[in-house]
C-alpha cells in the first residue's frame, strides 16, 4: 500500500505542476488555457530531441523550458489575446484549436512513437517506509516545491508579480493605474508555458510521452486547479496531490479501470459544490410561482395569411425538401462505398443539430454530445444481449434511457456556467470511454459489442445499406424541422434570451435553468436517435464513440457551418467528415488542419459559412431595396399623448409590499431593515447618494438577489422565496441601470421578449400545435410597447446600433411589453438629456396612469420630483426619510445626506 501511495503522490505532483500553470493564466487573464498539457508535451519532446542531438540532459532541459516559454508567449500574442473579450465558448474553442494544432504539429515533427528522457539525477533508489523511492521521484517532488517557491517570489517579491496581482484584481482597469496589461498577460502565459515544460522534463524520465498526451493531462491539471477555485496556488497543489492519491487508492482497493472515471467524477462534484457555494443556493428550478388571479392577455391580432407564412418559410422548406430528395435519390446516384460514408455523415449531422441548439441558442458548449450517441448505441446492443428484446423495444430503451441519463446529468452539470460546464462535459466523455474500456466482462471492453437487430419502420425492414442511408437522411430532415420549429416558437425566444444574458432572460420571465435543461435533454434525444442509426449502420459499438475525439468532428463541423443557424451542421459536418477521405497524406495532417481551422473560424468567421452567406445576402437585399424612410417623432407630447390619468385610490391595497429587507455582502451591510410599499397607479422614487443601497434594494425586490431577512409580496402573493423569473411571470418586470440588450437582435425582437410571460407555449406544445397566433400577439405587444416609448420607427434596427437614450427606451419597452403589474426602473434617465428626459417622464406618467405600480431608482432629481407620488430616501442602507416630494424637500436629514450636497 505504501508503494501505491507513493505512486499516487507522483501522479499528484504531475497534476499539481500542470494546475499551477492553469491557475496563473486564469488569475491574470481569466482564461482557461486548454493548451497547458501541450506545453508539457512540447517541453518533454523538445528535450528528448536535444538529448538525442548530444546535448547534456540538464542543458537540454533548460533550453526546452525556455523554448516553450517563448512559444507560449507567441501564442498569447497571436491567438489568445484576440479572444480576451470573446464569449467563454469562443475562448474554449480557441484553446482547443490551439491544443489540436500543437498536437498535430507534434505528430508531424516527432512521429507517433513514445519517448523518454534519461534521469536528471542518476542514482540508486532509496528505501522509505517499505517503499522504493527513485531519485527521479525526489527530483519531481523538488521541482514542485521549487516551482511553488519561485511563483511565490515572483508574485510577492518582484515588480512583475505586483503587476500580475494588480491585473488579477482589477482586470483591464489595471491599465488606468499605468500597468501594462498586455505585457503582463503575455508574461503570465510565458511563465505558465515554462511551468508546463518543467513538468514534462522532470516527469518524462518516469513516464513515456507522446504527441497525444496533452489533452488528458490538461483535464487533470484543471481538476487540480479547480480545488482552489482556479485562483489558488496552494489549492492547485493540494488538489493535484489529493487527486493522485485518490487514483492510487482506487486502483489498490477497487479496480484500476475505475481510476479515471472516479477522478473525473470528482471534478464534476467539486465544480458543482463550488457553484452551489458561490451561488445564491436553493433549487436551480426555483420555487413554483402561484398563478395570478388576474393576468394580462396577448393582444388579439390577425394571424398572418397562409401565403405570407409560406413565403417566410420558403427557404427553409426548400432546404428540407432537398435533404429528402437526397435521402431518396442518394443510393441510386452514389457508389456503395460513398453510400456508407454519407450514411455516417448523416448520423453526425443529427448530433450537430442538437449541439447547435445547445450552444448556438443557449450558449452552452458541450464537448460530450457524442457520449449520448454512444450510450444510445450501447443500449441498443446490450438490451438485446441482456434481455433478448426486439429491435423496437431496444430502440425505445436506447432513446428513453439516454434521455433519462441526460436529465439526471443536466440537473447536475447545468448548475455550472462557461468554462466549468464545458470542462465537466469533457470530463464525462473521457470518463465514459475509460469506464467502458475497463469493463470487458460487462460492457465488452476495448473489443466492443456487436449489434444483432434489424431496424424496421411500419413493417418495412431497414436491412440494406441503401435503406439505412435513406432512413438516416430522412431523420436529418425531420431533425431540421424539429429544430426550426423549436427556435421559431415562443420557447425559441426564451432560448435566445438565455443564450444572450441569463439576467435579462429572468427579467423577462424566462426560467434560465428550465430552458437550458429542456434544450440539453432535447439535444441528447437527437444524439440518441443518431446512436440508434450508428449502431445499425456499423453493427458494432466500441468505446471511442463515447469519447471526446468522436464528438469533436461535430463541434468543428457546426463551427464551420455556423452556430445558431440550425443549418450549420448540415453545411459544415460533411466538409469535416470528408476531409480524411482525400487521402492518407491529408489524414496525417488532420489534427493540424482541424486545430488551425478552429482557431481561424473563432478569430475571423464566428458566424461560419451560413452566417457569412446570410450577411452577404442581407447586404445585397439592402442595396437592392435602398435605404428605408425613417420617421422620427418630434416631441414628447407627440409620442405620448397625455390623456386623462387613472384615478388613484390611496386606500387601494399595495401592488408591491416589502418589509424589513436586509442584505449583507460579507461584513458590509448593503441594506438594513428597509420597507417599501407601492399602490397601483403610483410612482415611488428610491433616491440617495451612491452606495446607499438603491440598486441592491431593487434587486431584492426583483428577486435577482436573495434577502437575508425580510419579506416581499406582490399583491396577495408572498414572493420572498421566488426567483426573478417567477416574479416576472407574476407581473413584476424591471429595467437595468446598464441596458442589457442583445446587440444582434432587432429592436422589435428585444421588445417582443418582454411579452414572453403572456404566452403559454412550451417546447413540446410548440412542436405539436400551431403557434402563429401566439407569436403574432407577442410581436404586437412588443410593437405597442415601442410605440408607447416613442421608438417604434426603429423596430427593424439592430439593438446594438441604438444611442444610449434609445437603448434606455428599449429597455423600458421590453419591460412594458409584458403588461406588468409592477415596474422596477433602475436609473432609466441615465445618459438622457433635455427632451429625452421629458419624454421619459411622460412615458412613466402614462404607465402609472394605466394602473401600473412603479418603483423608480433615479439620480435625476427634477424627474423624480416631477413624476413621483412618494419618495423613499436611503443612506448607508437605511431609510432616512420618506413622503411626498414636498415632505422630502423639507427633511433636514435628507438635505444633509443627499439633496443639500
Amino acid at each position: 500500500m505504501t508503494q501505491a501511495l507513493l505512486g499516487g503522490l507522483v501522479s499528484g505532483t504531475i497534476y499539481a505542476l500542470l494546475g499551477l500553470g492553469i491557475v496563473l493564466v486564469f488569475g491574470v487573464a481569466r482564461f482557461v488555457n486548454l493548451a497547458q498539457g501541450e506545453f508539457y508535451v512540447y517541453g518533454a519532446l523538445l528535450a528528448t530531441t536535444l538529448v538525442a542531438a548530444g546535448l547534456p540532459v540538464w542543458a537540454a532541459a533548460l533550453v526546452a523550458v525556455a523554448g516553450v516559454a517563448v512559444l507560449a508567449a507567441a501564442l498569447e500574442r497571436l491567438v489568445f489575446s484576440r479572444l480576451a473579450d470573446a464569449p467563454h465558448a469562443s475562448q474554449l474553442l480557441g484553446g482547443i484549436g490551439v491544443a489540436l494544432a500543437m498536437a498535430g504539429a507534434a505528430r508531424l515533427i516527432w512521429g507517433t512513437d513514445e519517448r523518454s528522457l534519461p534521469e536528471l539525477v542518476p542514482g540508486p533508489p532509496l528505501e522509505l517506509f517499505g517503499a522504493r523511492v527513485g531519485t527521479q521521484m525526489l527530483v519531481l517532488f523538488a521541482a514542485l516545491a521549487l516551482l511553488c517557491l519561485a511563483l511565490w517570489l515572483l508574485l510577492h517579491r518582484s515588480l512583475l508579480g505586483m503587476a500580475m496581482r494588480a491585473v488579477a484584481a482589477l482586470s483591464g482597469r489595471a491599465g488606468i493605474l499605468g500597468v501594462p496589461v498586455r505585457g503582463v498577460t503575455t508574461a503570465a502565459f510565458a511563465v505558465a508555458g515554462a511551468a508546463g515544460a518543467v513538468a514534462g522534463v522532470v516527469v518524462t524520465p518516469l513516464v513515456f510521452v507522446s504527441y497525444q498526451s496533452g489533452l488528458l493531462l490538461t483535464v487533470f491539471g484543471f481538476i487540480a486547479a479547480a480545488f482552489g477555485g482556479l485562483r489558488s496556488v496552494r489549492g492547485a497543489v493540494a488538489g493535484g496531490l489529493l487527486l493522485g492519491v485518490l487514483e492510487a487508492m482506487t486502483a489498490y482497493f477497487l479496480d484500476s479501470a475505475l481510476r479515471t472515471p472516479i477522478a473525473l467524477s470528482l471534478l464534476v462534484v467539486v465544480l458543482v459544490y463550488r457553484a452551489r457555494r458561490e451561488g445564491a443556493g436553493g433549487s436551480p428550478f426555483g420555487a413554483r410561482a402561484p398563478r395570478p388571479s388576474e393576468r394580462a392577455e396577448l393582444p388579439a391580432v390577425a394571424v398572418p395569411s397562409l401565403l405570407v407564412r409560406l413565403r417566410s418559410r420558403r427557404a427553409a422548406g426548400i432546404g428540407v425538401a432537398l435533404v429528402v430528395v437526397f435521402a431518396l435519390a442518394g443510393p441510386a446516384l452514389l457508389p456503395p462505398y460513398w453510400v456508407a460514408v454519407w450514411s455516417f455523415i448523416g448520423v453526425f449531422v443529427v448530433v450537430g443539430i442538437g449541439l447547435d441548439l445547445l450552444l448556438g441558442y443557449t450558449g452552452q458548449l458541450s464537448l460530450g454530445q457524442t457520449t449520448f450517441t454512444g450510450v444510445s448505441a450501447y443500449l441498443v446492443a446490450l438490451s438485446v444481449q441482456w434481455w433478448d428484446v426486439g429491435a423496437g423495444v431496444a430502440v425505445l430503451v436506447a432513446i428513453g434511457g439516454t434521455a433519462l441519463l441526460a436529465l439526471l446529468l443536466g440537473a447536475l452539470v447545468l448548475r455550472l456556467r462557461g468554462y466549468y460546464f464545458t470542462l465537466a462535459t469533457l470530463a464525462i466523455a473521457i470518463a465514459a470511454e475509460a469506464l467502458v474500456n475497463g469493463l470487458p466482462g460487462l460492457l465488452g471492453g476495448p473489443s466492443g459489442v456487436g449489434v444483432s437487430t434489424t431496424l424496421s419502420l411500419f413493417g418495412f425492414a431497414l436491412d440494406t445499406q441503401d435503406r439505412l442511408f435513406a432512413a438516416t437522411w430522412i431523420v436529418v430532415a425531420l431533425s431540421l424541422l424539429v429544430a426550426l420549429r423549436m427556435v421559431r416558437s415562443r420557447f425559441g425566444t426564451g432560448m435566445r434570451a438565455v443564450g444572450h444574458d441569463e439576467q435579462l432572460a429572468a427579467a423577462a420571465a424566462v426560467g434560465p435553468f428550465r430552458v437550458r435543461l429542456a434544450v440539453f435533454v432535447a439535444s441528447s434525444v437527437l444524439a440518441a436517435v443518431a446512436g440508434v442509426l450508428y449502431a445499425h449502420l456499423l453493427l458494432f459499438v466500441s468505446p471511442p464513440v463515447l469519447g471526446f475525439s468522436a464528438g469533436f468532428d461535430s463541434v468543428v463541423g457546426v463551427l464551420l457551418g455556423g452556430f445558431g443557424t440550425v443549418w450549420g451542421a448540415l453545411v459544415g459536418i460533411p466538409i469535416v467528415r470528408l476531409l480524411p477521405e482525400l487521402g492518407e497524406d491529408v489524414a496525417r495532417y488532420q489534427l493540424l488542419i482541424y486545430g488551425l481551422a478552429v482557431v481561424l473560424l473563432v478569430l475571423a468567421m464566428r458566424g461560419g459559412v451560413v452566417g457569412a452567406v446570410r450577411a452577404v445576402a442581407g447586404r445585397l437585399a439592402a442595396r437592392i431595396s435602398g435605404p428605408a424612410a425613417v420617421v422620427v417623432p418630434a416631441t414628447a407630447a407627440e409620442v405620448v399623448p397625455t390623456g386623462p390619468a387613472r384615478v388613484r385610490d390611496v386606500a387601494e391595497a399595495p401592488a408591491l409590499r416589502a418589509e424589513g429587507l436586509s442584505r449583507r455582502f460579507g461584513g458590509l451591510v448593503a441594506l438594513d431593515g428597509v420597507d417599501v410599499a407601492v399602490r397601483p397607479g403610483r410612482i415611488v422614487g428610491l433616491i440617495g447618494p451612491n452606495g446607499a443601497g438603491k440598486s441592491t434594494c431593487l434587486s431584492l425586490l426583483a428577486g435577482s438577489l436573495g434577502a437575508d431577512t425580510g419579506t416581499v409580496a406582490l399583491g396577495d402573493a408572498d414572493v420572498t422565496r421566488l426567483p426573478a423569473d417567477a416574479r416576472a411571470g407574476l407581473g413584476m418586470t424591471r429595467t437595468f441601470q446598464l441596458p442589457r440588450l442583445p446587440a444582434d437582435l432587432t429592436v422589435l425582437e428585444v421588445a417582443t421578449l418582454g411579452a414572453y410571460r403572456l404566452g403559454r407555449t412550451g417546447p413540446l406544445r410548440g412542436l405539436l400545435t400551431p403557434t402563429a397566433a401566439e407569436r403574432a400577439g407577442m410581436r404586437r405587444a412588443g410593437r405597442d410597447a415601442l410605440e408607447l416609448t416613442g421608438i417604434a420607427h426603429l423596430a427593424d434596427a439592430p439593438a446594438g446600433t441604438l444611442s444610449t437614450g434609445q437603448q434606455k427606451m428599449l429597455e423600458l419597452a421590453r419591460a412594458l411589453a409584458g403588461a406588468p403589474r409592477v415596474l422596477l426602473a433602475d436609473e432609466p434617465a441615465g445618459g438622457l438629456y433635455g427632451d429625452e428626459v421629458a419624454r421619459l417622464g411622460a412615458v412613466l406618467r402614462r404607465v402609472a396612469g394605466r394602473g401600473v405600480a412603479v418603483v423608480l431608482v433615479e439620480h435625476e432629481m427634477d424627474l423624480v420630483m416631477e413624476v413621483c407620488d412618494e419618495i423613499v430616501v436611503l443612506s448607508q442602507g437605511r431609510v432616512i426619510g420618506s413622503g411626498t416630494p414636498a415632505d422630502v424637500r423639507g427633511n433636514q436629514e435628507v438635505l444633509d445626506a443627499y439633496l443639500g450636497v
